[in-house]
């Protein structure tokens, strides 16, 4: 049912003509009225005139951030390194965690609307199960600019930022193949997931280009957790292959972990690889090679595009597509 000025009237408890001033930007109001006649008319879902985002007096100079996962050091470097690109151009970040939930990230992003952010920076969860996307829907209504940041939902045009996963993984596994490895395991997330699909597409590729044949049976999906590449290690050495790369360093410290606890070597008898480059990724025990992100350009870019958008609403010239930086491979002691 279409919300009307009377019922934002009535829970505000002020006359219709309020309402109106307030929706129109007139004065005639105090400032804390109309504050409080738009929050609702926001949280409502208020549509005026067809431009919801109209709806909003002014600038707030806040983003909001929807993180996945705080247990994986790479989104909370992310989330720092937005925060200070972000201070630099005079905002302030909203932060939530979803925890990989889609209704905890719905719920971020309604609180969002509720506090007047300007845009939003959405991390995507690894749900593949996904069929409500009507927080989204509630930000194009509301002409509330948002971006994607390390990966996307299929069926937005709205821009993302990521690494080239594909081109990291086939450098990665080209490099392993130079050296000699020939059956190499992929521990990766759901190949549903657009993440999993660019890496498995690199996996696959690097060994078309080098003129060898991989085996389906060596990708092996899994959550891209410490404790999932752990629980891999048993099954995986049982199979004896030359080296194993992962979704993330995550999961490949949680796999070598795994292989020691039975014995295993890394890399005298196995080679072990992950993806991301975190900070602890060069200093463990055995330094874990991997293919580094370049957050510090992630996060520049995504503020870029959506303070660009926030700047000039609408212009698509200036919003769009995939956004592809460069991944850099890490060689250390785990694959030599």
């Amino acid at each position: 049912m279409r919300v009307k000025i009377s019922d934002i009237a009535k829970l505000a408890g002020v006359s219709n003509a309020a309402v109106s001033l307030a929706l129109n930007n007139k004065e005639g109001i105090s400032d804390e009225t109309r504050e409080k006649i738009l929050n609702i008319a926001q949280s409502l879902n208020y549509m005026a005139n067809d431009n919801a985002r109209n709806l909003k007096v002014k600038r707030t100079f806040k983003i909001g951030v929807v993180i996945t996962d705080i247990r994986n050091p790479f989104f909370a470097t992310l989330v720092d390194e937005l925060s200070i690109e972000a201070k630099k151009r005079g905002y302030i970040l909203q932060i939530a965690l979803s925890n990989d939930v889609i209704e905890k990230e719905q719920e971020a992003i309604k609180t969002f609307v509720s506090n007047n952010v300007d845009g939003v920076i959405v991390i995507p969860t690894i749900d593949v199960n996904i069929r409500d996307m009507s927080h989204l829907l509630l930000l194009k209504n509301l002409k509330i600019p948002f971006v994607f940041c390390t990966s996307a939902y299929v069926g937005f045009e709205e821009p993302c930022v990521m690494t080239d996963l594909a081109q990291g993984e086939y450098e990665l596994v080209k490099h392993l193949i130079d050296r000699g490895k020939r059956k190499i395991f992929f521990v990766t997330g759901d190949s549903s997931l657009l993440l999993s699909k660019m890496r498995i597409q690199g996996y696959k590729k690097a060994f078309e280009d080098s003129g060898y044949e991989y085996s389906k049976d060596w990708i092996i999906e899994t959550t891209p957790y410490y404790d999932s590449g752990y629980e891999q290690a048993k099954m995986i050495w049982s199979k004896k292959p030359d080296a194993v790369i992962t979704v993330n360093d995550f999961v490949a410290m949680g796999l070598i972990k795994g292989f020691k606890d039975i014995g295993v070597k890394v890399p005298e008898d196995i080679n072990v690889a992950g993806y991301d480059d975190l900070l602890f990724s060069s200093l463990i025990e055995t330094t874990l090679t991997t293919v580094k992100q370049p957050i510090h350009d992630i996060c520049n870019k995504t503020l870029e595009l959506l303070i660009d958008e926030i700047d000039n609403y609408g212009n698509k010239e200036n919003y769009k597509g995939f956004y592809f930086l460069e991944p850099k491979l890490e060689v250390r002691e785990s694959t030599n």
